[in-house]
Parts: C-alpha cells; structure tokens; sequence
C-alpha cells in the first residue's frame, strides 16, 4: 500500500474539506425541511450521499477502490 500512496495526487483544502461542507450543508436542509422526521430516512440518505463524494474523490486522487475500502 505505501508504493500505491507514492503514486496518489495530494489533496488541498478544498477537496479534503468538500465531503464535510456537503455533509454539513444537506443536514441542516434536511432538518429545516422534515424537522424531527429529518432523523429516520434523510439524514441517512444524506449520509450515503456523502459518502459515495468522498468515495469519487479518493478514486480522483488515485486511491484503488479496496484501499479506499479497508480505510
């Protein structure tokens, strides 16, 4: 795995930062549109969202899919 993260692009602040300011920004919609119902199917939806940003982001960077996955 060290030789894989040699080959990787560095992030910046930006693309580190974005899956937190999306996760950030959809919560706070989510809870001003469903207000207490915002935790059962929403914030979980948001979560996934998230998620698969994160996810397209590491491959952009050159992370393999199961480096990604173990981490």
């Amino acid at each position: 795995m060290n030789n894989k993260l040699q080959n990787t692009k560095p992030h910046n602040f930006i693309t580190a930062s974005l899956p937190l300011i999306c996760l950030m920004s959809m919560m706070c919609i989510s809870v001003q549109i469903f207000g207490e119902d915002a935790s059962h199917g929403p914030n979980q939806i948001v979560l996934f969202i998230c998620t698969i940003i994160a996810t397209i982001i590491g491959l952009a960077k050159g992370f393999d899919y199961i480096d990604i996955e173990k981490i």
